[in-house]
Formats: structure tokens, C-alpha cells, sequence
């Protein structure tokens, strides 16, 4: 996402390892949030002995004592501490405490939301922040991607009959579902617009989980293709449609899946894949110099106009 919306940006982030003085408020503890929110899906949907809990009544302990249980949370998840460093009085007034409503409010939409779905499908969670990765071969280069699932889950089809997987990925900042989908004609698209991250991510997702030798995967995906899906947790709080899911559309004028069918087949994985390779080896190659973004509306939000002069 970073080479994408400026090169430049890139080398001084990831290769020059500077860090942007980041004294934002807002920004930090909206990542906060998003934090929380992750940690708090991630103890109540734990699947780690396997995915047999009553996550209905899962859901209800955790609401009935919804406050002090996200506070126990904050303070006692190890992970999390690491980026959210609030102590008990911190989460009594300003900023933080109105922080921690956004937090109750966002977690508890989710949940009771979560609680209805559970009942009125067929979803079974199998998997949480689950580790992903595989080797692709750029231009004569062993790479190795990586990545870290929020959620996968597994549903059946009620036209087969059959269980497909999908990638679930938690956002709580606001999600544009016109650039969840990609036009089978536009496939460079989303590797030269920002604007597609999310679904360069969930495209990436789908790459690990056809290549990847993950045990949850294997199991429960097999050689059925898979689905990836934006969960937008704002459009949970709205009341609209909040699982996005990513996809390959005929057309600009048609945003609909091909045949009919959100799934990464080995024929749209094969599409894009091609389009990635070529963005990674553009990245590898030591005669292409990191120059800066053309499109100036980039650099509004850069941490580092400051060092190449664009303010």
C-alpha cells in the first residue's frame, strides 16, 4: 500500500527504517480502537482448542459485564498492551474515557449482531488471527509473503451443498465497497491506486491461503476456492449490509461477480497474481529508482513531505 501511493514514501519508511513523529491524538487512539475492537473479537471468537464453543453464549457473558470486561482486556492482554498502554485512571475521563464509549458502542453492536448471524446461518469461526504464508517466484527471486487473518470461517452454500472458506478482515474505519471489486478488463488497477488497499489485502489473503501450507486452511478450504470479506464495524453501527465481500466484476458498468460468485478462483487468482508479480519485481529491481508520487493529493497525510520538500 505504501509503494503504491508513493515509492518515495516507501524507501523512507521501509528501507531508511525512519519513523514519523506521530503526534496526532486523534490517530493514535483511533488505531486504539481498532485495537481493542480486534482483541475483544479475537477472546470471545477464540477457536484455539477448536471450533465447538457456544459462541451465543459467549457473546452473553461478555456483554453482561460488557465495561469491565473490555477494561480487563486493556489491562491484562499482553498483546495488546503493546500498542495500548491506558491504565485504569486514564479510562475514567477525557479523551480516553470518550474513546472507551466508542469501544462499548462498537463492541456491543458487533456482538449482538454477531449473536443473530450465528443463529440464522450456517457460520462456523475456525480460525483467528491465523498466521499465513507462501513463496512466489519474482523474477527469478524466492519471496516469501506474509500475513495474519483476523478471522476465518466457514459456511455452506445452499446451492452445493458444500462448505466454502472465507477471509475475514475487522475494519473500523470507513470501507468504500466500489473498490472491493475489480473490473476483469482494469486488473493493474488496484496495484497503481491506493484506494483498492483493501482489496490488494484480501487478494493477498487469497493468494496465502491457495499457495500456503496452513493446517486450518487445508481443512476446511481444500480445493474449494476462496471468499474474502471486509467486516466494516461502522456499517454494523448503521444498520447497512457490513460484510463486504471482495471481488472480479465483468465490467466497470456491471459490479456484480462473475458468474454470479465472489470466489478466487484459480483462473481470478491467476489474473491478478501476474499484476502483483509485476509491482514486486518493480520494487526488487535496483535500477528502478523510488521516486516521488505525481498525484500531490497523496501527500496531504504523508509523514514525510517534510524530507522531500512537497508541504
Amino acid at each position: 500500500k505504501t509503494y503504491i501511493t508513493c515509492p518515495l514514501q516507501f524507501y523512507y519508511k521501509h528501507l531508511c527504517g525512519i519513523e514519523a513523529l506521530d503526534t496526532v491524538k486523534d490517530r493514535v487512539e483511533a488505531n486504539a480502537v481498532g485495537a481493542v475492537v480486534h482483541a475483544v473479537f479475537q477472546h470471545v471468537f477464540d477457536v484455539s482448542d477448536g471450533p465447538t464453543g457456544d459462541f451465543g453464549k459467549r457473546i452473553d457473558a461478555f456483554l453482561e459485564n460488557v465495561d469491565s470486561n473490555i477494561q480487563k482486556l486493556i489491562l491484562t492482554d499482553e498483546t495488546l498492551r503493546q500498542s495500548v498502554c491506558w491504565s485504569e485512571d486514564d479510562m475514567k475521563s477525557g479523551r480516553i474515557y470518550f474513546a472507551m464509549e466508542m469501544i462499548r458502542n462498537d463492541v456491543v453492536k458487533n456482538l449482538q449482531k454477531s449473536k443473530h448471524e450465528f443463529r440464522e446461518s450456517s457460520v462456523v469461526i475456525v480460525g483467528n488471527e491465523t498466521k499465513l504464508s507462501c513463496k512466489l517466484d519474482v523474477s527469478g527471486h524466492n519471496l516469501t509473503l506474509f500475513g495474519i487473518v483476523d478471522r476465518l470461517e466457514t459456511e455452506v452454500d445452499p446451492e452445493t451443498n458444500k462448505r466454502h472458506l472465507t477471509v475475514v478482515d475487522y475494519k473500523t474505519g470507513k470501507v468504500n465497497k466500489d473498490h472491493l471489486n475489480v473490473a476483469v478488463t482494469e486488473s493493474e488497477q488496484p496495484f497503481k491506486d491506493p484506494q483498492y488497499k483493501e482489496f490488494v489485502q484480501l487478494f493477498c489473503y487469497a493468494l496465502l491461503c491457495k499457495y500456503g501450507n496452513n493446517k486450518v486452511v487445508k481443512q476446511y478450504c481444500g480445493d474449494q476456492p476462496t471468499q474474502c470479506a471486509i467486516l466494516s464495524i461502522q456499517d454494523v453501527n448503521t444498520g447497512d449490509d457490513y460484510l463486504h465481500r471482495a471481488f472480479i466484476a465483468e465490467s466497470v458498468e456491471k459490479r456484480k461477480p462473475i458468474g454470479e460468485s465472489p470466489d478466487f478462483t484459480e483462473e481470478r487468482i491467476g489474473i491478478l497474481e501476474e499484476k502483483l508479480k509485476l509491482l514486486l519485481s518493480e520494487i526488487i529491481d535496483p535500477e528502478m529508482p523510488f521516486s516521488q508520487t505525481e498525484d500531490e493529493k497523496r501527500c496531504a497525510l504523508c509523514d514525510f513531505k517534510h524530507l522531500c520538500g512537497r508541504t
